[in-house]
């Protein structure tokens, strides 16, 4: 099942607690023509997913009443509803997440923020994957310990290889977005030391042009008191038909 083989009454279900972020998804997969409906919390979720069966869930890790996880555990132990692909919104900030996830049965993992295209293509795999996942669907228990911890894994082979495949590709895309970041970040550094540069040349042309008029007057006062010594001492003086104060005053 693709996204243009989704029937008119199927939908999607989301699980979450943000009004803003639940619209936005909403939102985007109704300019898809898909069907959704939110909840606020897991358990409000998994009671409409018992009422009718969604073709894929949307759910939040972080909720009040019942989170993420849990809300998956409880949909992947029901026989009815456990072939629903799963996506799990998360950070991903913590290496724990991924082993939370396929210990909760998570079929996909969604890092936040997302991309709109990201976030198509996945929900098209879930559900064109969907009919490989029934034919092969072959539960796996095995026991691992990560961070002094164990953990029961209870997840098909291709369900497994599936979410840790989602997990790489956000991996890239997050290193993708970083290495863009890191870029304009190169860019506006160099922009900074081109300013600073021409700010310290205007500085030093102000710093000269405050200095020269300040040198002028230096000097013309060392000239003006070198003058008023030979005026008093030389006899010439009373031969110009000027008095000092005068001279001063034509200089």
């Amino acid at each position: 099942m693709s996204l243009h083989l989704i029937q008119p009454l199927d939908y999607i279900l989301i699980a979450e607690d943000s009004v803003v972020q639940a619209k936005k998804l909403q939102k985007l997969l109704e300019d898809y023509k898909l069907n959704s409906l939110v909840c606020k919390n897991g358990k409000e979720a998994l009671e409409q997913a018992e009422k009718k069966k969604p073709i894929l869930i949307i759910s939040d890790v972080v909720m009040p009443v019942m989170d993420g996880y849990t809300l998956c555990k409880n949909i992947k132990s029901n026989a009815s509803l456990r072939d629903t692909p799963f996506m799990i919104l998360t950070s991903l900030s913590d290496p724990l997440d991924i082993i939370k996830g396929l210990q909760a049965g998570a079929d996909n993992f969604l890092t936040k923020p997302y991309e709109e295209k990201y976030l198509l293509s996945r929900i098209n795999y879930l559900l064109t994957n969907k009919m490989i996942r029934d034919a092969s669907n072959v539960d796996v228990n095995m026991e691992i310990v990560f961070q002094n911890q164990k953990f029961i894994i209870n997840s098909d082979k291709k369900q497994i290889l599936d979410l840790l495949l989602s997990v790489y590709e956000a991996a890239m895309v997050r290193n993708s977005q970083l290495q863009v970041a890191q870029r304009q970040l190169q860019i506006l550094n160099e922009e900074l030391k081109q300013a600073n540069s021409e700010l310290e040349s205007f500085a030093h042309a102000v710093s000269h042009d405050l200095k020269t008029p300040l040198t002028v007057r230096v000097f013309m006062s060392c000239l003006l008191k070198n003058m008023a010594i030979l005026w008093t001492k030389k006899p010439w003086n009373t031969c110009i038909g000027l008095r000092w104060p005068q001279t001063i005053c034509l200089i």
